[in-house]
């Protein structure tokens, strides 16, 4: 098991201490490039303005590092397309994502965490049934499956692959496909991704699959490039 960590920024919290935070990240960053790997923007999205966390977001790409921002989990247009334009490696929840968005995510390959029972148990969402991924999955915008946070919101991955596969009859297949869609989407070395692809067919390899997805699996390991 290989462990990454994402410090993160609270934007409830004052600018100084987001620059704290990234000052530090950078700073072990360069002793342990292969733990320190990103910083996470989140928090209460009804507070701070998210351009006064720029220039923090700003130095942590600088040096390398990617961005996750929790973004959209509100119906605040101007700060979505702010945020959209200011860029990110993975879109937190992106509830209030539209179609045009959808499109800019597609071109620029921004994953979407979905986060089902963190939206249900926050109520960003009504019900699973009108969850977002559903919407994400038609439009093919790159997306993966996420907790959130297992211990606040009492789940785990395991578990949201259930729901998911509950309410939208998600196949075998696309189950795969999500958790291949996963790993390239990590923020991993390319040879980590190898890895963990390599493990995955492993396992696949002892499912019972009708449609022979083993097979193709296999093959896109071999062709994948790891960008």
């Amino acid at each position: 098991m290989k462990v990454k960590l994402l410090p993160s920024i609270n934007r409830g919290e004052p600018v100084s201490v987001s620059e704290e935070t990234v000052a530090l990240s950078v700073d072990f960053c360069k002793l342990y490039p292969d733990i320190i790997v990103g910083i996470d923007f989140s928090g209460n999205p009804n507070k701070g303005n998210f351009e006064e966390f720029m220039p923090a977001l700003t130095l942590a790409r600088k040096h390398g590092l990617m961005l996750a921002i929790h973004c959209a989990e509100i119906p605040n247009r101007s700060e979505i397309k702010q945020m959209l334009m200011f860029g990110m490696s993975r879109c937190g929840h992106g509830t209030y994502l539209t179609s045009a968005d959808y499109a800019y995510m597609k071109q620029h390959n921004i994953a979407v965490e979905c986060c089902l029972t963190s939206n249900i148990k926050s109520g960003t969402v009504e019900s699973l049934q009108y969850h977002h991924i559903k919407r994400l999955i038609e439009a093919e915008v790159p997306r993966v499956l996420c907790t959130d946070d297992s211990g606040v919101f009492d789940t785990t991955l395991s578990n949201e692959f259930y729901l998911a596969t509950e309410a939208f009859g998600l196949t075998q297949t696309q189950c795969i496909d999500l958790t291949m869609e996963a790993i390239d989407h990590a923020f991993a070395s390319c040879e980590e991704k190898q890895n963990l692809k390599i493990q995955l067919d492993a396992f696949i390899s002892q499912m019972t699959v009708k449609d022979n997805r083993v097979h193709k699996t296999k093959r896109y390991i071999e062709k994948k490039t790891c960008e």
